[in-house]
């Protein structure tokens, strides 16, 4: 039996610019993305993912990853590997969902974690978890002697809005930042404003790495610099992140690199949601957060590592995807054994690095932004990247899931274009990428 291919009777419209070459993306097109939830079975993440998830249908990789995010701001320099070059405990995360997943609650649930003081019925009797340890800029805090603990919450919208936390500028020093962003869109357009977009997203890059950073003089200021530990939690729209995520002063900027990202295709939504009780488990993450201590790798621990590091080069063809990927494994093996209070980390823990880090490098294939700052691009790119997810489908859903209005009378070029290079075709009315199985 012969399958009959046809190409959509659409209206020829003139291709007025080349568009962005395919990235071709190296993963099972249509196997659904799936967290590995179970490495961190047994530690203090997995049992705050229970407690937020009970009644309803928020994704339990929402919870973890964020808690993650916010204990690596907080304990900032208290817990790093001594012999591990970039070896910190501190992330950039970023929560790609539809408006119901529910990452606004899941960054404002985590924060509360530790936002206010926790009073004991003596309160003479306080250790160093029980003061709050979130802030924002303008907030007075108390703190117990020689603590090193806690984070500013502040958000940012040039380079030279983190001169304000800089010894230089007086008042209390704000060395730990915690950008949180419920819309990462905010941040992501002003990387976009030339010459200050470009400084903004290069201290970003830089604070990811190290906690140095220096900023060049700009039209309006002198040039400075210092030392920061950041981290950042913040939520985006999956068509804001295709759009925005590698858009202008971002795209080639090495950023793409250093983003933690956690999506969700998660649409089911609850009649009501209701803030669990934290109070135990606020004493139990503050009093572990309070036993933070430097740790070394074991010789076990670098030869897993390396050994996973030298297979996946050896078969990933875009290398691309593969930078910092080992940052990102040792980061998260780092959290791992000191939730176990292990003395050292272990090849146990570098196995759950190892198993963040695979599933980071199928995050970023499945949701690698749209190349191009034309619309023609981004349409293009949109269908690729739709048809790359869901497979072979009709006309009307890859409409609906490109937003279709948005792209407007570029939607027909683009799969008009498609088409003409082959690289998409129309089998028995469904729309797929070339080869592909229905």
């Amino acid at each position: 039996m012969t399958t009959s291919v046809t190409v959509l009777e659409l209206p020829v419209e003139p291709i007025v610019s080349e568009p962005a070459p395919m990235v071709e993306h190296q993963v099972s097109q249509h196997s659904p993305l799936l967290y590995p939830a179970e490495v961190w079975d047994g530690t203090l993440y997995q049992e705050y993912a229970d407690i937020c998830t009970q009644g309803n249908h928020i994704p339990r990789e929402y919870f973890i990853e964020s808690l993650k995010t916010v204990v690596g701001a907080v304990v900032g320099d208290n817990l790093f590997i001594i012999n591990i070059e970039g070896g910190t405990a501190r992330f950039y995360t970023v929560l790609i969902g539809l408006p119901s997943a529910g990452k606004n609650t899941v960054i404002t649930w985590t924060s509360i974690l530790f936002e206010k003081d926790i009073h004991p019925h003596d309160p003479q009797v306080k250790s160093v978890g029980d003061y709050r340890l979130l802030w924002h800029p303008q907030e007075a805090v108390l703190h117990t002697p020689d603590s090193g603990l806690g984070a500013c919450i502040a958000q940012t919208s040039s380079a030279s809005g983190f001169a304000k936390f800089l010894p230089s500028h007086g008042g209390v020093t704000q060395t730990r930042i915690l950008l949180k962003y419920t819309e990462l869109a905010t941040l992501l357009e002003k990387c976009g404003i030339d010459g200050s977009g470009t400084a903004l997203i290069s201290v970003l890059c830089d604070l990811y790495d190290t906690t140095e950073f220096s900023v060049p003089a700009l039209s309006d200021q002198k040039p400075f610099g210092g030392h920061l530990q950041m981290s950042i939690l913040a939520g985006i729209q999956p068509e804001r992140w295709a759009e925005l995520g590698s858009g202008k002063g971002v795209e080639n900027s090495g950023i793409h690199s250093r983003w933690n990202i956690i999506p969700s295709e998660e649409s089911r939504t609850v009649s009501d949601l209701e803030r669990p009780d934290f109070t135990e488990f606020q004493k139990k993450i503050r009093t572990r957060i309070a036993q933070a201590t430097p740790l070394v790798a074991d010789c076990d621990a670098r030869s897993a590592m390396k050994a996973w590091h030298n297979k996946l080069f050896a078969s990933e063809p875009d290398k691309t995807y593969l930078a910092r990927l080992n940052i990102t494994a040792w980061r998260n093996a780092l959290h791992h054994a000191w939730l176990l209070s292990k003395p050292t980390i272990d090849a146990d823990s570098v196995a759950v690095g190892i198993a963040m880090a695979d599933y980071q490098l199928l995050a970023r294939k499945r949701y690698a932004p749209l190349i191009g700052d034309s619309p023609f691009d981004k349409a293009i790119n949109a269908i690729r990247n739709c048809l790359a997810k869901k497979g072979a489908i009709s006309l009307s859903e890859l409409k609906r899931s490109v937003n279709y209005k948005r792209l407007n009378m570029t939607f027909e070029k683009a799969l008009i274009f498609l088409h003409r290079t082959g690289e998409v075709e129309t089998v028995n009315g469904f729309i797929r990428l070339k080869g592909e199985t229905q």
